[in-house]
This record gives C-alpha cells, structure tokens and sequence, in this order.
C-alpha cells in the first residue's frame, strides 16, 4: 500500500493540494509565522489575507500554489544550508 497523506492533512484548492505537517514545520523552520505567510501571499500573489492561512491559500491558482511551495522549500533550502557551513 501506498502511504498516502489522509485528506484531512491536506489544504485542498484548486487542482492541487499541500501537506498541512510539512507546510507547519517548514514555517516554522524559516521563522514566518502564519500572519506572515498571509501577508506575503497577499502581496505577491494579490488575494484577500482574510480567515486564517489556509483559507489564503485555497485561494491560490494552481501554478500561484506551486510556486509558494517552491518559495518555502528554498527558503529552508538556505537556511539548512547556512547550518552546514
């Protein structure tokens, strides 16, 4: 059997879907808080920050949720980085 994510640790929008545990713990590695996830989707991708993050992010087109995922992965990506020097 696969090992599938059940639904319920997922943030569902359109045509794509983000993993609730990896989304908290890569904020958290990279210091952004909740409000500070919100706000940069506001600003970079132009949606209401309105309700809570994941709300913002249902928001999200699929390509605009694709690239925020990229956005933290390489934010970590540094940081992990900075670590090993």
């Amino acid at each position: 059997a696969s090992e599938e994510t059940s639904p319920d640790e997922q943030i569902e929008g359109e045509g794509f879907h983000i993993d609730r545990t990896w989304l908290k713990e890569s904020l958290n590695e990279i210091k952004w808080s909740d409000d500070t996830a919100k706000t940069f989707l506001a600003s970079q991708y132009k949606v209401s920050p309105q309700g809570t993050l994941e709300d913002v992010i249902k928001r999200l087109t699929k390509e605009q949720a694709g690239e925020f995922v990229e956005e933290i992965q390489d934010r970590v990506a540094q940081i992990q980085a900075e670590l090993f020097k």
